[in-house]
């Protein structure tokens, strides 16, 4: 493959990633523009530029924060470091910047798997109470939710994950489960002890089906 084929595919690569991060993020519950979603591949390159080869745009380039729509003490950033071998030294630098701008979520955005003491490092950031998620790229080129055999799913709060369990009789140990490491629970930053229900559209005859998952 000759350079300019390269060029055009990592151009199309990273359009696809921005624009699947911008739509988990809104499907999170946060503020994002409606051009981050609909941006064309044409709006990509005249914003960022069309040479990622030379550094135009660099992955770095498309680093943002958004805020949350309806609670002032959440904030996501979305972190692509330019090399593709992330280290410790990467997500501690995260790590220092998410504190310094009072931001609590992060999305790390990598080429291929960390190190494992930078995941020892993404962990220790868990562990301090902060949320954060490494995706490499090619889990984000599509967004997944959107296929067609994907049903809904949509985050139960506390009152109605409680109002579930009543209903039913049910403890939260009964409940059919979904793993924490499911790419639907990792692409709605789902966490172990929350519910999530899903809805199939199965046919105009048969109607809806609803179910619950606790994740674990």
């Amino acid at each position: 493959m000759d350079d300019q084929a390269l060029n055009n595919n990592l151009l199309f690569r990273l359009w696809r990633v921005k624009a699947t991060v911008a739509e988990l993020c809104r499907d999170r519950g946060f503020q994002v523009d409606d051009d981050d979603i609909s941006m064309t591949l044409d709006d990509f390159k005249h914003r960022y530029g069309s040479a990622p080869l030379e550094g135009k745009p660099a992955r770095s380039d498309l680093n943002t924060t958004f805020k949350h729509e309806t609670d002032p003490t959440q904030n996501i950033s979305i972190f692509m470091p330019d090399s593709n071998k992330v280290g410790v030294a990467v997500i501690r630098e995260y790590v220092v910047e998410m504190k310094d701008n009072n931001v609590n979520n992060a999305i790390v955005v990598v080429q291929k798997a960390l190190t494992s003491s930078a995941m020892k490092a993404v962990r220790e950031c868990n562990a301090a109470g902060n949320f954060m998620q490494v995706f490499e790229e090619t889990e984000l080129v599509v967004n997944i939710t959107q296929h067609e055999l994907v049903p809904r799913h949509q985050l139960q709060t506390e009152e109605e994950k409680a109002d579930l369990l009543a209903r039913y009789k049910l403890k939260e140990q009964q409940l059919p489960r979904i793993k924490i490491t499911d790419p639907i629970s990792r692409y709605y930053g789902l966490k172990r002890g929350q519910v999530v229900k899903i809805t199939r559209e199965k046919s105009p005859t048969a109607g809806r089906y609803v179910s619950y998952r606790l994740v674990y």
